[in-house]
């Protein structure tokens, strides 16, 4: 902690009750939070179980993981950093039934509700809502209400009373009696959609929260195991907090109280989102006795860009916590860089992105910095396209981080294409697109040829294929294997669901062999894009009885009909060396050197108020008043949107405008940039634009850094062939299922299940028969038809070839779990722990897994793990190693160790057991092997090493070396 100044100490070494730690933007304030989880540890007075680490978003909360796991020296087992989602989720997995809800239900995003909704949109009382000309128009704004008033807690049964006590008390006019019936529509409707949630077994994101929250106020018990365990809880970003994520929280804490909150009211910019400000600026007031430290120490900035940055966002006094509770929020710099921030405006739009791109490539120049040390941030999605367009003339490298959009991505539409096409060959559009693909296609002169013959017959273009329109032998060639192509993808929709036909489309069509051949930041890009877009076809099928190709895309255009694009998801802190082009959102967390911020006019920056699409009505909630003047709340979010924008620069701060956008008048300059009291610079050197085109042809390979966490499964794949681990986890090229992968999962998850069953049954016994006295040696055994239960629940039908050999295998694992059964009955185990994750440490290196079973035995503990595979009567120290590392985490990760005397292979094809004691050479060889072989990672240039194993190997169908 050595690098620590003094308010980051004193909020790291804070022992007990609550702590509010403002802290401003680039003051280190992750840092603090993960050093905080580590000295808690380190001192002893907490064990990683016994944390609670809640943040937003995916990507904070495995950085925060990270960092602590590269702070604790040995490692660790069940530590609880999250996002507030996944801990609710967590939770109700667990605990769903104590208030009635299945804890198998299916969690549903955005499109998955819209999806289920329009589907039973006949069951919606709807007059106001459903116009006749088109009736799903509010399902969206619908959708948005239901996910706000959830997130202030309000149950249906409340909004029907509500909307019954208006009713009751209401003799207005006839405009006010229609907002009664309106108000009474939207609660009979967030009734129903509730009913028809529970129907399906399903849950949407705010359903975790609420839901959660439900379960701990009727089920104390419960809630009290939770508080007992949780001696430690952190927010992380708490501005962002709504008021059900508040409740939550408080309803964790006992005394003496140990909630540690990090944010800062300057940058709280999710209010759309839900988020409420008044949590952060009532704490003080709900914890009266908190700790408050202020972080403005700041390490990110120069001092032109925080000295403006301050100035502005005083502006929204007296609405801010400085103000209100008499605090020095301002940031002083720590760089010692002066940095500039200037004002650049143009008459018209294209002049400004000129002025930008010219900037870009003068930053270039001057400073002979990496392209994405520059960041290009827009108020709207919609604003990043002229810019784009011109940065693709010229060959600028740079990356959009777009947060939707998937489905309109060339890979996307081609795989679209044959998914269509396969389903109805007379779908033209889709057809022609895959006649004219640029490389796997016809020639242009045939395509137009073909279109000619359809217009002259009448035909369609699948007709038209037929041979009697004379093409060139090259074209006629490759329409026949398009034609059998089809044939056999048609052959095989019959039988198989639509994330298999996906498979065999990008396989068999040639997509993903194009994708093969590019560049590898391209390949990286691709792959995911069709990654992203397997899972989207997945995810339909988890919600579906009817799998087929046919289903999907039926859902498809409903869900495209509903405006969704497709998620995407981005990281621009991997890959290549490229201009990043974002939202101000999306920029939150990040930084820059340089960051230039354009189309700083009223209406674009402030943007244009937009409410709710529909309002939550007057007196349903309560709204806390965080402002002591009349303001515009509006104005003062996109006034700390700003704030947000301007700290994202270290260096330097390039503020763009124009006069002219369209349209018949003038545009005014945003009130931000005149608040800024900059002076106006009106033109830059465009020269280097057309001059200086050397600029643009800088090598721009990908950048490759090792993960920081690895895994058992990258050091195995890197030790077989280091091509193979390239694929795998460089290229990332999606890799898809096996029917013997299906057919293991099927029975480890029975397996689970069971052993859960096995352990709660036993506990249960021993509790009610000798509740006050010891009772080891109590085993009770659930039935064999409990366990065949499990087994038809955790059935996984995928990948199979045939329905033949699907049924065969599913009549080998009734063999296999009844041999289990027989064995368990003789032998009873005494079953400790089950499905155990740990993080361990070895050297600098962090690795990752999970143990199948530890059992209590005679002498010391047992650890078992399944194998699906054939059987072996004798061990490979390969075989060995992961055995080794699992009883090296049992010893340094959980608190007390656990003394491991035996590890052992259950095979199931046989039901025969491998066994060894690992010694301590062997752990010192197998830390000694892990070192070694990262660092041949590290330094690696990934040259395969076909043999033998090529055969099993995921990607021997496009790795040209694969000796299969």
């Amino acid at each position: 902690m050595e690098n620590l100044n003094n308010e980051q100490l004193e909020a790291v070494t804070h022992k007990d009750g609550p702590i509010m730690i403002i802290a401003g933007a680039g003051t280190g304030k992750t840092t603090v939070i993960t050093q905080r989880i580590a000295w808690l540890i380190e001192q002893g007075l907490a064990k990683p179980s016994q944390i609670l680490a809640l943040t937003f978003t995916e990507k904070a909360a495995t950085e925060m993981e990270e960092r602590v796991d590269q702070l604790l020296p040995i490692g660790y087992v069940d530590m609880w950093i999250s996002t507030f989602h996944s801990f609710c989720e967590r939770i109700l997995r667990e605990h769903a039934l104590d208030i009635g809800l299945p804890h198998e239900f299916t969690l549903l995003d955005q499109i998955d509700t819209y999806l289920l909704v329009r589907k039973n949109i006949d069951r919606f009382e709807l007059n106001y809502y459903r116009p006749k000309s088109d009736p799903t128009r509010f399902i969206t704004a619908m959708l948005q209400h239901f996910s706000r008033i959830k997130d202030e807690l309000v149950l249906p049964q409340q909004y029907l009373e509500f909307a019954n006590g208006i009713i009751a008390n209401d003799d207005a006019d006839d405009a006010q009696t229609q907002e009664t019936h309106r108000i009474k529509e939207l609660a009979n409707a967030y009734h129903t959609y509730q009913q028809i949630l529970l129907e399906n077994n399903s849950m949407d994101f705010s359903d975790l929260i609420s839901y959660t929250i439900e379960l701990f106020r009727k089920r104390p018990k419960i809630l009290k195991k939770y508080q007992d365990q949780f001696k430690y809880i952190l927010v992380d970003e708490f501005q962002d907090t709504n008021s059900a994520q508040y409740e939550l929280v408080k309803l964790l804490l006992t005394e003496p109280c140990n909630i540690t909150v990090v944010g800062d009211d300057d940058q709280s910019i999710y209010r759309f989102r839900g988020a409420s400000l008044s949590n952060i600026m009532n704490f003080s007031n709900d914890f009266q006795e908190a700790k408050k430290i202020i972080l403005n120490q700041n390490y990110r900035s120069s001092n032109k860009v925080l000295k403006h940055a301050y100035e502005l966002i005083q502006k929204n006094n007296p609405n801010r916590l400085e103000f209100k509770q008499k605090i020095n929020k301002e940031l002083k710099p720590n760089l010692g860089i002066d940095g500039r921030v200037d004002h650049i405006h143009s008459q018209t739009l294209e002049d400004e992105i000129n002025n930008v791109i010219t900037k870009i490539i003068e930053l270039k120049k001057e400073y002979s910095c990496n392209w994405n040390d520059i960041a290009v941030l827009v108020r709207a999605n919609a604003h990043a396209q002229p810019f784009i367009e011109l940065l693709n003339q010229l060959h600028l490298p740079y990356k959009f981080l777009a947060l939707s959009g998937l489905y309109a991505k060339p890979i996307i539409l081609d795989a679209l294409a044959w998914m269509r096409v396969v389903n109805l060959p007379y779908d033209s559009p889709s057809l022609y697109r895959i006649l004219s693909h640029e490389t796997l296609g016809i020639d242009h002169e045939d395509i137009a040829k073909l279109s000619m013959h359809c217009k002259k017959k009448c035909l369609s273009l699948f007709d038209a294929l037929d041979g009697n329109c004379k093409l060139s032998q090259s074209s006629t060639l490759k329409i026949n294997e398009i034609l059998n192509t089809l044939t056999t993808l048609r052959i095989n929709s019959k039988r198989k669901p639509a994330s298999e036909l996906f498979v065999d489309i990008i396989k068999q069509t040639g997509i993903s062999a194009c994708v093969a051949m590019l560049d590898e930041q391209n390949q990286i890009e691709q792959n995911n894009l069709l990654q992203k877009f397997f899972e989207r076809i997945k995810k339909f099928e988890y919600v579906n009885e009817d799998k087929t190709l046919k289903n999907f895309l039926s859902e498809f255009e409903l869900e495209r009909s509903g405006g969704e694009l497709g998620a995407l998801s981005g990281d621009p802190t991997e890959g290549p060396d490229v201009v990043q082009i974002m939202t101000v959102h999306a920029s939150k967390g990040l930084e820059f050197k340089f960051v230039l911020l354009v189309n700083l006019v009223e209406q674009r920056f402030p943007s244009v108020r937009k409410s709710d699409p529909i309002e939550v009505p007057n007196g349903l909630i309560m709204i806390s008043n965080v402002n002591d003047v009349e303001s515009d709340e509006h104005i003062e979010e996109e006034r700390r949107l700003f704030y947000v924008a301007m700290t994202r620069a270290k260096e330097h701060l390039y503020i763009f405008s124009s006069d002219d956008y369209g349209g018949l008048r003038k545009r005014k300059i945003s009130r931000f940039v005149s608040e800024l009291g900059l002076p106006v610079i009106t033109e830059l050197n465009k020269k280097s634009i057309i001059n200086n085109s050397e600029v643009y042809l800088d090598k721009n390979d990908y950048n490759y850094k090792l993960p920081k966490n690895i895994s058992f499964t990258q050091i195995a794949a890197f030790s077989n062939c280091p091509a193979q681990y390239k694929f795998a986890h460089i290229l990332r090229v999606p890799v898809f299922g096996k029917y013997q992968m299906s057919f293991g999962k099927s029975i480890h998850d029975t397996l689970e299940k069971f052993a859960k069953e096995y352990v709660n049954l036993t506990n249960t016994v021993q509790q009610s028969l000798f509740s006050k006295q010891t009772c080891d040696g109590i085993v009770t055994i659930p039935t064999k038809e409990k366990l065949f239960d499990f087994y038809k629940l955790a059935w996984i039908d995928e990948w199979y070839p045939s329905a033949y050999v699907k049924e065969e295998y599913y009549n080998k694992g009734k063999d296999i779990l009844n041999d289990y059964y027989d064995k368990l009955i003789t032998e009873k185990p005494n079953i400790l722990l089950i499905e155990k994750d740990f993080t361990i440490k070895i050297g600098d290196l962090t690795m990752k897994g999970r143990i199948d079973r530890i059992d209590k035995i005679e002498v010391g503990h047992e650890i078992i793990d399944y194998k699906t595979g054939n059987p072996k009567e004798k061990l490979t120290w390969d075989d060995k190693k992961q055995l080794i590392l699992y009883s090296l985490a049992c010893e340094r990760c959980f608190d007390p160790s656990i003394l491991i005397t035996k590890v052992t292979y259950h095979y199931l094809e046989n039901n025969t057991s491998v066994s060894f004691k690992p010694s301590d050479d062997d752990k010192q060889k197998l830390i000694d092997d892990v070192i070694k072989c990262v660092d041949k990672i590290t330094h690696s240039d990934f040259k395969p090493t076909p043999g033998f194993h090529c055969q099993y190997c995921d990607f021997k169908d496009i790795c040209e070396n694969s000796d299969y």
